[in-house]
């Protein structure tokens, strides 16, 4: 997936993490044949706990949904969901997460009962 494919202001937000060389993949239904329009965008991003806490203090970004994984396995949202203010987190391990080429990986879906045990697609964002 390319930059140029998304909207301004999460291309915006993504080739700030991209010029930083933190790595940033595509999740969810963008990368997966489940998109309904309009539909947010969801990243994985190989951050810090530095990042985290960055991203934190920021205003959240539109329709962006970034799950910041901080110390090489567990992942948090940075910013409360809107609707009910809760923080999603979860692992890497848990998901089932498989890297299986540079520039794409595999994860166990994450949404019961709809999809839960299926196998979902991540693509690496590139500049």
């Amino acid at each position: 997936m390319r930059l140029v494919d998304m909207p301004v202001h999460v291309q915006s937000f993504v080739s700030e993490l991209l010029a930083s060389e933190i790595g940033v993949w595509l999740i969810g239904s963008q990368a997966n044949p489940t998109s309904k329009m309009p539909a947010d965008w969801d990243f994985i991003i190989f951050g810090s706990e530095a990042l985290l806490k960055k991203l934190s203090d920021q205003t959240p970004i539109r329709d962006v949904d970034a799950l910041v994984v901080y110390n090489g396995d567990e992942f948090k949202c940075p910013w409360p969901n809107p609707s009910d203010g809760v923080i999603k987190k979860g692992s890497l391990s848990g998901w089932k997460w498989e890297q299986v080429s540079d520039n794409r990986a595999t994860y166990e879906g994450t949404k019961w009962p709809d999809d839960w045990g299926s196998t979902k697609h991540a693509i690496r964002i590139e500049i």
